[in-house]
């Protein structure tokens, strides 16, 4: 039926422009032969009629027509829709002999007149079907397929088909012309092919070892062959291998074994369309001869397999001696050399060695070697090789060559001419303890199927181990039984000398009474000094050489705070220990133990002896016990240390505390800021309000003319607030120039500025917790008014040349006797700064609006001058009090202690009239005027020696004389006084200051 449908390919394109045609046959087992045949081929699959769409499956009565046709409905739609056939029309083969089918590109069905002509070409291909095959085609193929007689031959002379295969295809290539032949595995889920054979042009070498199947697995299980005539349009096959190796047809039949798909074979050719279904028949054959050579390898590869593993069976039956040596051994070190004599008979190796790891450390010791010469028979340490063999999970490890893996635990394998290696783990409980290792002088000389005998000598070994380890717990066990009532009698002991006296002087009867049950030849107690890097020798005891008093710090202390302890074999082995001055003293071997307070570690306790490897992991428990000890001790001579400085501290604060109170009340007497004196209703309304806003934390601005007691208020606010246990801090803005007073205030930083030798903080910081009080804050330059303006926007700062945001945790307290609002129309105040500031406005009342505080005033300030000139006045005269209350004190209070302290001084402890009082003459306290004029003639009452002439006297009261003076007549301006005197307003404060008339 296949030739047939081939022999009339012409007739069906005659019908309609058709994209694909083919039959549905009956087939054994209740199967279906599936052929579609197209333009560019012709594939066969031999599947259940249940993977076929419904519109294809037999037995079928009548014409069907499907369409449109969705890739959605299986495999053969989606070829069907690859392929570009739309639609179908499926007529019945006569007799019950299947159907055929044909496929065109439209949407639209087969018209009835299509369909009619398919019915009647299939009626056509029966009868074409049963014509009997022409002698001449018959001969022909049956002299083709003789002529593969010269096949068998060569299959049976080889084992594996690749060994043959050039010589099968040119044997081949005789009676069916090809290019390349290909032999492929299919993977177990048929998605991909692996190139197992090959025969042909040179381009092969391009060809991949895998390639992916590019059909469904239903339809590749199922398939019987397939002829592509033109690769290079095929839909599928486009953009295959053979495309790219210029192929341009191919006939691929599948090769099944035991029932299954095991492979393809592939024939391709340069030609266009070289293959026919008159090729089938021979390509089958030498398909079955390529499957037979396949199942015979396999057949080979599984026995050859159970040989092996007889063979397996035998060595490690052999390996059961092991169990006899390593019976009543408890240590593996006497019987390695046994154990590699037996291990070699199943195993071929040239040198054993077994390392294991040190408890708690990230080293091994390598414990028995065989092999490796008698320099080899001494344990030692090395650094663990792959520190993730710790945590990651592994199973043997396999070293082709050791050069390519120079760590230093192999320099030994390396250096007695060893070059390959296998390694295999021992765990006990599941936990890593070591590995057996197996070398050998020849490179690559361990596989794979080595591992198995290998981890069976490495399970007899564990075996070993762990006997030996109970062993040693046992003897461990009595040991520390026996040492227990040593510890009881070491703890009283300890106990009882640690508590009579310092530690420095008893360290000495300490290192006796532990001797006895941990022998050492040096006890030492090195303290960590801050830098971490260097120690302390606190105390020693048994030093043959002193210790210096500073010395390294062990490299124990580097690895942080919460090590347990450091044991040491042998100092000198380890090149980390070598530096320090136990190990230039000649000690050998070391054990500290950590001593810490407070959950601080402070200090270390180390036993050092000249004896190598003399400390065991049992000792450790003893050593803690006496560094506990210690540590009591230590922390008593700590705290008692702290307690008497505390005590110190204590002592000096107490000191400076009285200091400052008596400096504080004398400068505050000397000033008068505890003065809050008068009765009047204008002092009053201040003092009101004042009290209502010190409670809170807002800002106040003070108003006034100067000498009206602005700092008074201030200091009055700071006692009656919640700040009254904080600093006053207080600055003249007017005082210092612009770039000072930035520093003054806000601080600076190191290298901030030219003479910045260091940091400094500033007066906000000073004031933290308290109150800064702004004195002329009208003098304030415009950009350090802009810089404070975020202290009190932000409530931050930066000093100087600084970075970092601080807090300023201030109570504000401005004051000035400028007219703000005049300053801001000149532009030299900011309007916000104002703003600020002006939170809470208290206006102070000049003096000559408080008539009725001045006599109280007078009397405060007698008796506070009175005091310190050692000669109090009498008082004063009735004609005194009546011109002190009729003056008009330009200068306000100010200038009133300053009258009156030339007054106490003339007086000499007389009563004061008049004639003491330098009252300008003529300004006098008026209705009319706030400030009346003041004339530069003496008062009439005044000492004739006064009133003419300038003062006479030392420089001092001369300097004294002219700035009172020069302040009087500018009626306490300050910046007009210091232009009468000819000095800068900073010159004129620093001469203020030095005759106390601020």
């Amino acid at each position: 039926m296949r030739v047939a449908l081939a022999s009339l390919e012409a007739e069906a394109l005659a019908i309609a422009p058709l994209r694909g045609w083919g039959l549905v046959l009956p087939a054994p087992a209740g199967l279906v032969s599936y052929q579609m045949r197209h333009q560019w081929g012709t594939t066969v699959n031999v599947l259940p009629v249940t993977d076929l769409p419904p519109a294809l499956r037999t037995p079928i009565d009548t014409v069907r027509q499907v369409s449109p046709i969705t890739r959605s409905d299986g495999p053969i739609d989606a070829t069907l829709v690859m392929m570009g056939i739309a639609s179908l029309v499926v007529v019945p083969l006569p007799d019950q002999l299947g159907l055929f089918w044909a496929g065109s590109g439209a949407r639209a069905p087969f018209s009835d007149e299509h369909a009619e002509a398919v019915l009647q070409f299939a009626k056509r291909l029966v009868q074409q079907s049963r014509q009997p095959e022409p002698d001449e085609s018959r001969a022909r193929r049956l002299e083709r397929l003789e002529a593969l007689a010269d096949v068998l031959p060569l299959i049976a002379v080889a084992l594996d088909l690749r060994d043959v295969f050039d010589r099968l295809s040119d044997v081949a290539r005789r009676v069916l012309p090809h290019d390349a032949s290909v032999v492929g595995i299919h993977s177990d889920d048929q998605t991909e092919v692996r190139l197992h054979a090959l025969s042909g042009t040179n381009a092969l070498g391009q060809l991949p070892v895998v390639v992916p199947n590019p059909y469904p697995p239903s339809l590749t299980a199922s398939w019987e062959f397939a002829i592509h005539r033109s690769l290079t349009t095929h839909p599928i096959e486009r953009t295959g291998a053979g495309v790219r190796l210029g192929f341009q047809s191919m006939l691929r039949l599948p090769l099944w074994m035991d029932g299954r798909l095991k492979g393809v074979m592939d024939f391709s050719s340069l030609e266009l369309n070289r293959y026919t279904e008159a090729d089938l028949p021979i390509a089958r054959r030498i398909a079955d001869y390529v499957t037979l050579a396949l199942s015979h390898k396999e057949i080979a590869d599984k026995a050859q397999r159970a040989a092996t593993l007889a063979e397996r069976a035998t060595n490690l039956n052999a390996l059961e001696e092991l169990l006899s040596t390593l019976t009543g051994v408890l240590d593996i070190r006497d019987v390695v050399d046994r154990v590699s004599a037996i291990a070699k008979t199943v195993l071929a190796f040239d040198a054993m060695s077994i390392p294991l790891l040190v408890q708690g450390t990230d080293r091994v010791r390598i414990y028995a070697n065989s092999g490796f010469g008698p320099q080899a028979a001494e344990p030692y340490e090395r650094p663990l090789p792959d520190p993730t063999l710790l945590t990651r999970p592994w199973d043997f490890e396999i070293l082709d060559d050791l050069l390519d893996h120079p760590v230093m635990v192999l320099q030994r394998a390396i250096a007695a001419g060893m070059r390959s290696a296998l390694i295999v783990p021992i765990r006990l409980n599941g936990q890593l303890h070591g590995s057996v290792n197996f070398y050998a002088r020849t490179a690559a000389r361990f596989s794979k199927a080595d591992v198995a005998v290998a981890r069976r000598v490495a399970d007899h070994i564990a075996l070993s181990l762990s006997h030996q380890r109970l062993a040693e717990e046992a003897q461990r066990h009595e040991e520390l039984h026996a040492r227990t009532a040593n510890l009881d009698l070491l703890d009283e002991l300890l106990a009882a000398l640690t508590d009579t006296g310092e530690l420095a002087q008893m360290f000495d009867r300490v290192s006796e009474i532990a001797k006895k049950v941990l022998p050492h030849d040096l006890l030492a107690l090195p303290v960590m000094l801050p830098d971490g890097q260097h120690a302390r020798v606190y105390a020693t005891s048994g030093a043959t050489s002193p210790f210096p008093e500073i010395v390294p710090a062990p490299p124990v202390f580097a690895t942080g705070p919460n090590w347990e302890f450091d044991l040491i074999d042998d100092l000198p082995l380890y090149p980390e220990q070598r530096n320090l001055t136990a190990t230039k003293l000649g000690y050998r071997s070391a054990l500290r133990v950590p001593i810490r307070l407070e959950n601080q570690l402070v200090a270390a306790l180390a036993f050092l002896s000249f004896t190598p490897s003399l400390y065991k992991h049992s000792d450790i428990l003893i050593a803690r016990r006496v560094a506990d000890r210690i540590a009591l001790s230590l922390s008593r001579e700590q705290r008692a240390a702290a307690s008497q400085r505390a005590d110190e501290a204590s002592a000096r604060v107490s000191r400076l505390e009285s200091r400052v109170r008596e400096l504080t009340d004398e400068l505050d007497a000397r000033t008068g800021y505890r003065r809050v004196i008068g009765e009047s209703a204008e002092w009053r309304q201040v003092l009101t309000q004042a009290a209502q806003v010190a409670a809170t934390d807002t800002t106040v601005l003070l108003l006034g003319e100067s000498g009206t007691g602005k700092e008074v208020v201030a200091r009055f606010l700071h006692r009656a607030s919640r700040r009254n246990q904080g600093p006053f801090v207080a600055i003249n803005c007017a005082a210092m120039p612009e770039h000072l007073l930035e520093s003054e205030l806000f601080g600076y930083e190191r290298g901030a500025f030219t003479g910045a030798t260091q940091s400094k903080p500033g007066q906000i910081e000073q004031a933290a917790g308290g109150v800064l009080f702004l004195d002329e804050v009208g003098e304030m330059a415009p950009p350090s008014q802009a810089k404070f303006l975020r202290v009190l926007q932000e409530r931050e700062f930066q000093r100087l040349g600084g970075n970092r945001v601080q807090r300023a945790d201030i109570r504000v307290i401005a004051a000035t006797n400028r007219d703000l609002h005049k300053a801001m129309e000149r532009g030299t105040f900011r309007e916000d700064l104002y703003y600020r500031l002006n939170v809470f406005e208290i206006r102070l009342p000049p003096l000559r609006d408080r008539p009725d505080d001045i006599v109280p005033l007078s009397q405060a300030f007698i008796a506070e001058i009175g005091r310190t000139i050692g000669r109090p006045p009498a008082g004063l005269s009735r004609d005194a009090r009546l011109a002190l209350s009729e003056y008009a004190w330009p200068g306000n209070v100010r200038e009133l202690r300053n009258v009156l302290e030339r007054a106490v001084i003339l007086c000499d402890g007389g009563l004061i009239t008049t004639d003491h009082l330098a009252l300008t003459q003529g300004v006098l306290r008026s209705p009319a005027a706030d400030v009346p004029a003041a004339s530069p003639a003496p008062h009439a009452a005044r000492p004739a020696a006064e009133s003419s002439g300038p003062p006479t006297g030392n420089l001092k009261s001369v300097e004294r004389a002219m700035i009172e003076k020069a302040l009087a007549d500018a009626r306490y301006n300050k910046s007009r006084a210091a232009k009468s005197l000819g000095l800068t307003r900073a010159q004129l404060y620093v001469r203020m200051r030095r005759h106390g008339l601020e």
